[in-house]
């Protein structure tokens, strides 16, 4: 409307960010300290490079939502895939590790979700979608089971940093 509502806009997102950014480092600070606490067996090789493939499918996704083709973006940085695979290596066995952790502690501690939060978190999606078949994709079986597999670990990543305040 005028400029001093652009000001209180812009003051609004910046403290929004701040307070985003804040959150996201407590919580990779949790999953680091769960991790290191954690006693892992040897990771699959299977399990490994299925989280790598993943990881790089994830990548790939996303500079090609941005209109670039992937073999341009690895030229581009003077990667091959498979040196791209290897340098994703210990990010994946990380989030492995922090995957194992927090359903172990979700087991433990019997973390569950319930079908209303499933359906009011699926619905909040929803109103953000203007196309009918992202509509659909967001209510399918399996973005469901994916939306109940967030909305647990969110709750376990509370719980801990709440047990790490509290200590």
């Amino acid at each position: 409307k005028d400029l001093q509502a652009l000001k209180e806009a812009i003051h609004h997102n910046m403290e929004e960010e701040k307070l985003q950014e804040e959150q996201t480092r407590q919580e990779r600070e949790v999953l680091e300290l769960l991790t290191k606490k954690s006693r892992f067996g040897d990771i699959p090789d299977l399990l490994l490079n299925e989280e790598i493939n993943k990881m790089i499918k994830e990548m790939k996704q996303n500079i090609e939502s941005q209109g670039v083709e992937f073999n341009d973006y690895l030229i581009n940085i003077k990667r091959t895939l498979t040196q791209l695979k290897f340098d994703f290596t210990q990010q994946a066995l990380t989030r492995i590790k922090v995957a194992l952790a927090l359903r172990a502690v979700a087991e433990k501690e019997h973390t569950t979700v319930e079908a209303k939060e499933i359906d009011e978190e699926l619905d909040r999606l929803a109103e953000n979608c203007k196309e009918k078949e992202a509509k659909e994709q967001i209510y399918s079986p399996h973005y469901r089971d994916y939306v109940e597999h967030i909305l647990k670990n969110r709750k376990v990543i509370a719980l801990l940093k709440s047990a790490m305040i509290q200590s």
